[in-house]
């Protein structure tokens, strides 16, 4: 299954502010996990086919499990906030969530150092054998699909993606913000399987094309980074720009309800010392 690179599983809001060396360095091994592991997705779906299940099911489900094992890998060893894509990092920045601009460029880079050893690590240390179907994880845009269907399609499915965790990051219901960013990601990936893999990750994209050479360099600027990034902002600025003025509304009445509180002590005491 070619270019299955993304991470659905809801990054969590930090719960107090981490140092930018503190997210990077995590970043870095979260995203050098997640490229390491996804070299042997197509190997896994290969065994599952030969066993009778169907290639698309095969892929799926593969991918899902993964996912939500290396989610819990990240949750567990790395803790929260922790971050394997650039498309995340710009969206929660445009978005005002927990990231500002100058620290999610130092997480980018970051993820894309992490990416590259993830990478050269699979191609040195995992046995050839197992490493029949990674050419697919840089072959770029599908055959017959155009430079702009594939930019549009990175942009709509990044766009889509980073709506989809922002909103799981904000709902109160645990069980639908959990499973929102799965459901979607396999919805996304059955949709862009014919045009791009899909891919969504710039960091994973990159990450594989450096050592493959699976496609040009400018279609790999145009639909594999420029394309999602340029989804993953506008994801965050309609986020921002839709939730800001409830944000804003709710701060104002705030301080209103404190003399209305401090009224009505002050009453309560008056009506005891009569």
């Amino acid at each position: 299954m070619a270019n299955t690179a993304k991470r659905p599983a809801k990054p969590k809001a930090l719960a107090k502010p981490q140092s930018t060396i503190r997210s990077a360095l995590t970043d870095a091994i979260a995203t050098a996990v997640f490229v390491f592991a996804s070299s042997v997705f197509g190997e896994f779906a290969g065994i599952l086919e030969n066993k009778g299940v169907p290639p698309a099911v095969a892929g799926l489900g593969v991918l899902v499990a993964a996912l939500i094992a290396l989610d819990t890998f990240n949750q567990t060893f790395l803790g929260d906030g922790v971050l394997n894509n650039p498309s995340n990092a710009l969206a929660f920045a445009a978005a005002g969530k927990g990231v500002v601009f100058s620290t999610a460029t130092v997480r980018i880079g970051a993820q894309v150092a992490g990416g590259l050893a993830g990478a050269a690590a699979a191609i040195n240390y995992i046995p050839k054998s197992w490493l029949r179907d990674v050419g697919a994880l840089a072959e770029g845009v599908k055959p017959g699909v155009s430079l702009a269907a594939g930019a549009f399609c990175e942009f709509s499915l990044a766009f889509v993606l980073n709506l989809a965790i922002l909103y799981s990051m904000s709902t109160k219901r645990k069980l639908v913000g959990a499973l929102t960013p799965l459901v979607i990601t396999v919805v996304l990936v059955m949709a862009g399987a014919s045009y791009t893999g899909p891919s969504m990750n710039p960091a994973h994209a990159f990450s594989w094309n450096y050592f493959l050479d699976g496609h040009s360099r400018v279609q790999h600027i145009t639909v594999f980074w420029v394309a999602p990034l340029a989804g993953a902002l506008g994801a965050g600025l309609l986020w921002n720009a839709a939730t800001a003025p409830a944000a804003k509304a709710k701060k104002r009445k705030a301080p209103a309800a404190a003399p209305a509180k401090a009224a009505a002590a002050k009453q309560k005491e008056s009506k005891k010392a009569q």
